[in-house]
């Protein structure tokens, strides 16, 4: 027997075509001279979105707010989760100062390609507007909060002489041995000596010990996760001493950064 006889709509609401959206409240776009736009650097997007690797989730007040957000100045993208502060050149300045959090990062990520310009308005409209070879053009707030002036300038303070070069063989043997993570709630670091590096004892795990040439001057210990990460990219590194422990330097292409030891008592 035919039931579709008996099929009764269910639909609660009616609709006349065409729909009329009311659209008298939208602001109008802001219109710029071509001298309006100033130029970005063409790493401006590789830069960023290196960076953001190394932002944190702020835990210790707002005085820490800062470690979420990615901070452009001059020709610099510097970024820190408080352990590992990072600092990727442009190849170029920015003409203006920005402060992004990670998901307005992601923001510009979704058009593909990096902006090529960026304008902002006088006045009360804090937005940063960015626009695209393309013609496509974006508004953005940015709401990240700005680092202190001591973070932004560390890397450019340090001494980068004397930076000892990184092989394939030594940054494998490190990145090899010391890539497990200990057991849950067991401590995660690494003991550095000038001639070998060890893990900590993890209960009933195997302790790693691996002799080699680890160009520290001194016992120090660091966080494995953080250092790991360093070494996995650095093309070259360096120990420097401080009353409070040490830091690793290190660097590669458009790429400067700064791991802190924690502090060793004697």
């Amino acid at each position: 027997m035919n039931q579709i006889a008996d099929v009764k709509p269910t639909v609660s609401r009616t609709y006349n075509l065409p729909l009329v959206e009311d659209c008298s409240g939208l602001p109008e776009a802001p219109q710029f001279t071509d001298n309006e736009w100033k130029p970005l650097p063409e790493r401006f997007l590789a830069g960023i979105e290196f960076a953001s690797r190394f932002t944190a989730v702020p835990v210790d007040g707002p005085h820490t707010y800062y470690i979420a957000a990615i901070h452009v100045s001059g020709k610099r993208a510097t970024t820190t989760d408080g352990k590992t502060l990072v600092e990727f050149d442009l190849g170029g300045a920015v003409p203006c100062d920005m402060s992004l959090t990670v998901q307005e990062m992601r923001v510009l990520r979704a058009f593909g390609t990096s902006p090529s310009h960026v304008s902002k308005l006088r006045g009360t409209d804090s937005r940063l507007h960015f626009r695209w070879v393309t013609g496509a053009s974006l508004a953005l707030k940015p709401t990240g909060y700005t680092a202190p002036p001591a973070v932004r300038s560390l890397v450019a303070k340090l001494d980068w002489s004397g930076m000892n070069p990184v092989d394939a063989l030594w940054r494998g043997q490190i990145v090899g041995q010391f890539s497990v993570k200990p057991d849950r709630d067991q401590t995660d670091l690494l003991h550095v000596h000038p001639d070998r590096i060890e893990s900590s004892a993890y209960g009933s795990q195997s302790q790693v010990r691996l002799p080699l040439t680890t160009h520290s001057p001194v016992y120090t210990v660091y966080d494995r996760p953080q250092i790991i990460r360093a070494i996995k990219i650095a093309e070259q590194v360096k120990f420097v001493e401080r009353p409070e422990g040490t830091f690793f330097q290190f660097s590669a292409e458009n790429i400067r950064g700064v791991v802190s030891s924690m502090a060793v008592r004697a």
